[in-house]
């Protein structure tokens, strides 16, 4: 299976958990999409297809900084039929342990997000799935 497949599957599954998933069209190029953004309207989290088309690698989405960087690995290598609900959520709360937490700054909102990430700043739009 090619990743934009899985990716595709994945994204149906986790939409009929209540989640919407969006991919960031950019204008440099228009490649089918392999990796996305769920969110429940308040909290950000990241899925990717892996690299053999297989499975599906999740993280946290955080504000940017120098000393954390603007994600966390959550879980790699996820089959389709190991996502769950859970893991979703892991993906908009999850910090290692350890991280201090006051490390690190969460988006408010989506819109928080859509409007004042580097991503949301270097992409033509937001796309649902």
């Amino acid at each position: 299976m090619d990743r934009t497949t899985i990716l595709l599957l994945a994204v149906e599954m986790v939409k009929g958990m209540g989640f919407k998933c969006f991919y960031p069209r950019y204008t440099i190029h228009r490649k089918e999409p392999t990796y996305c953004f769920i969110t429940d309207g308040t909290n950000i989290g990241y899925m990717q297809s892996n690299d053999l088309g297989n499975a599906m690698c999740f993280s946290t989405i955080h504000k940017p900084n120098r000393k954390h960087g603007e994600s966390f690995g959550i879980a790699d290598n996820v089959l389709l039929d190991k996502i769950t609900k859970g893991l979703i959520e892991r993906t908009f709360f999850d910090v290692p342990l350890r991280v201090n937490t006051k490390d690190i700054s969460k988006y408010k909102s989506w819109e928080d997000f859509i409007t004042n990430s580097l991503t949301a700043k270097i992409c033509e739009e937001m796309v649902e799935l």
